[in-house]
């Protein structure tokens, strides 16, 4: 399924398998060598066209519960504002009639640009809360890429942007009220934006019992601060939130800032915290 998804929001099409199957199949006979016997292969073709016909059906049906029947359609950048060191929200809305898929907490969408070579280059971020009828995505650049340095460096509010309809599977249950662990680092806080905005429109009433945990030196707080700040969400959970970060770095919050420290966390611990049926996600890139 989650192959499935990062495939639509590609825009991968039933009759580009073919193509991947050359390539591939190329690929492992220079891997493998005289170790490719005829029956190797043969093996190998019998389980590619497996999973493909596989996924060929799951994707179908993902393309077919949207909105509409484009892989990409144009947004314009609304508003382009930092929110952390070396990260960007992004603002857009739809720049036509393109009808709109709503979004689900923890889904991401592609953002198509041209890259410096003349390739058009997709990329996935995780939609983050935003006003109706727009989509809002937090970019941390990373100088070694190709699509965030465009995105930081080149991209300006009015330009239109290629943009997927929303997929991703990495969601929460609705039908779960079981005690929550959200775990994150960097950037990778921004399904927790979604999962804790998700929460608040839902009133969960238990809403206590969740953490966000931040790992290593990064502060998960930076990003819950500003990155939603139009949002209920941030407000809505200052005195109800454990947010975990190195020791020393309440410190580096301005005073009356409402935060509670749980001082220096690992991955693991954090993930392992909670009673018995406690449901898990972690988001560290």
């Amino acid at each position: 399924s989650r192959v499935a998804h990062k495939h639509a929001s590609l825009g991968l099409k039933p009759e580009e398998y073919p193509t991947v199957h050359e390539h591939l199949f190329k690929a492992i006979a220079a891997d493998l060598g005289d170790a490719a016997t005829p029956e190797v292969v043969a093996a190998w073709d019998e389980v590619y066209w497996l999973m493909a016909d596989a996924l060929i059906k799951l994707e179908k049906g993902l393309y077919a519960s949207q909105a509409n029947d484009v892989m990409f359609a144009p947004y314009r950048v609304v508003s382009k504002d930092e929110v952390a060191d070396g990260a960007l929200a992004f603002d857009l809305e739809p720049a036509d009639g393109t009808p709109m898929t709503p979004a689900v907490a923890g889904q991401y969408v592609s953002v198509q640009v041209t890259v410096p070579d003349g390739l058009r280059q997709p990329r996935q971020f995780t939609l983050v809360p935003s006003e109706p009828g727009h989509r809002r995505v937090v970019v941390r650049e990373d100088p070694q890429g190709e699509v965030t340095p465009v995105l930081h460096r080149d991209v300006a509010v009015g330009d239109v942007l290629e943009v997927s309809n929303p997929y991703g599977d990495v969601v929460l249950d609705p039908d779960s009220r079981a005690p929550l662990v959200l775990v994150s680092a960097g950037i990778g806080v921004t399904p927790v934006l979604a999962f804790l905005d998700q929460l608040v429109r839902e009133d969960r009433g238990d809403l206590r019992r969740h953490r966000v945990g931040g790992v290593g030196e990064v502060r998960p707080d930076e990003y819950l601060e500003v990155a939603v700040a139009d949002a209920p969400v941030v407000p809505a959970l200052a005195d109800r939130l454990a947010l975990c970060s190195p020791a020393g770095e309440a410190d580096r919050h301005p005073a009356g800032t409402r935060r509670r420290y749980g001082g220096s966390v690992g991955a693991q611990a954090e993930i392992e915290r909670g009673p018995a049926g406690t449901r898990r996600h972690a988001t560290i890139p």
